[in-house]
């Protein structure tokens, strides 16, 4: 959809990206709108908005994320054989071999920095955040807690501050607001800034281009929609209550129709925003009873 991504503001309807009857799975759009990454169930694309051509980047990975300008793609991968974490891959869209960054640093779900050299990854179980320097590669756990999980942690557009979601409680979730400084620990959480007041499952948070507004999926009203809230831009606390975006309370087309949460995904840049939604549909067959040729023997028990 076309949206001032700025004040989420929409314009228009939905138009689909893709078609087919196929899954596609975990979208995600670079910050200029130019290329929409997805898992096509066979294999991660990278696809021109524009021109709408694909580019196979993997069969093997999950979880990818562009950076700003869609220059590169970071995937999770199987990785070295014995290991149970995913390996992070990294491809530059050149058609160059991906490369293998860290063997066990999870699934890049959040995603890049803005300057490129760090990508936030959710990893281990239950889910933590930390994050890989590229340049040294260097790791850093951020956020951890025995019992809790963490993840889909993202970078503000200026790389100051990182956006996350928290368990909450049974099928609840939290998004949060920290500051970030290389080398800093992360605040205790009762410095942490709350966007979402934990009593819904919400998700996929995402940053909008000026890091003024955070745009999340929620089922607070009973189905999952798109919702955002503003910000204060100097210190990144909330402006005003959450607003819906777009609500998606159909039975025919809604995201709560993708079967699983973990194959969802929101992308958000200057000028739309995309999500996978799953649609319904069925057939109706119509039988003549009244035809002379007699009916096939039933199956009879016994």
């Amino acid at each position: 959809m076309r949206v001032d991504g700025n004040t989420g503001k929409t314009k228009g309807e939905w138009e689909p990206v893709t078609t087919g009857i196929g899954e596609r799975q975990r979208p995600n759009l670079s910050r200029n709108g130019k290329r929409l990454v997805f898992n096509d169930g066979f294999g991660i694309k990278v696809r021109e908005i524009n021109t709408g051509k694909e580019t196979m980047i993997t069969t093997l990975g999950m979880h990818a994320s562009l950076t700003a300008d869609g220059s590169r793609v970071a995937y999770g991968a199987p990785g070295r054989k014995g290991t149970s974490v995913m390996a992070l891959y990294v491809a530059n869209l050149t058609g160059d071999v991906p490369e293998r960054v860290c063997d066990e640093c999870g699934f890049p779900s959040g995603g890049w920095s803005t300057d490129q050299r760090k990508i936030l990854y959710d990893w281990n179980v239950p889910q933590s955040v930390a994050v890989l320097d590229l340049k040294t590669g260097q790791r850093t756990e951020l956020l951890r807690e025995k019992g809790r999980a963490f993840t889909q942690a993202g970078f503000s557009p200026d790389d100051r501050w990182i956006l996350f979601l928290a368990s909450a409680g049974p099928g609840r979730q939290r998004v949060y607001v920290i500051p970030y400084v290389e080398g800093t620990a992360v605040p205790k959480e009762d410095e942490w800034i709350a966007i979402t007041d934990g009593l819904a499952l919400d998700s996929h948070p995402r940053w909008s281009p000026d890091g003024n507004l955070v745009y999340f999926l929620s089922n607070k009203d009973g189905s999952r929609c798109v919702w955002a809230r503003r910000l204060d831009p100097r210190t990144k606390r909330p402006a005003g209550e959450p607003f819906a975006v777009w609500h998606f309370h159909s039975a025919i087309r809604s995201i709560s129709n993708v079967p699983a949460i973990g194959l969802i995904g929101l992308g958000v840049s200057t000028d739309r925003i995309v999500v996978n939604l799953g649609t319904s549909m069925g057939n109706i067959w119509m039988a003549d009873f009244g035809s002379s040729s007699p009916p096939p023997q039933a199956n009879r028990a016994p």
